[in-house]
This record gives C-alpha cells, structure tokens and sequence, in this order.
C-alpha cells in the first residue's frame, strides 16, 4: 500500500509544478476519501 502511494503522490507532484491548485485538491480528496473510508468501515 505504502508503495502504490508513494507512486500515486510522485505523479501529483509532477503534476503540482503546472498546477498547483489540482495538486492540492487531489491531495484534500485523497485525505477525505481516506477519513470517509475509515467512518464507513
């Protein structure tokens, strides 16, 4: 898992050098689907 997340935020941050603002959405999204995950299981 740590591994396919570490990959998945490379990705962000080459993305984040053109747009910033994408890479922090994700980011949140990423965060809250996690949180979201947690309260439904």
């Amino acid at each position: 898992m740590a591994g396919t997340q570490k990959e998945t935020g490379a990705q962000y941050t080459r993305r984040s050098v053109k747009n910033p603002l994408r890479f922090l959405w994700g980011k949140i999204l990423f965060v809250a689907n996690k949180q979201i995950g947690v309260l439904i299981s």
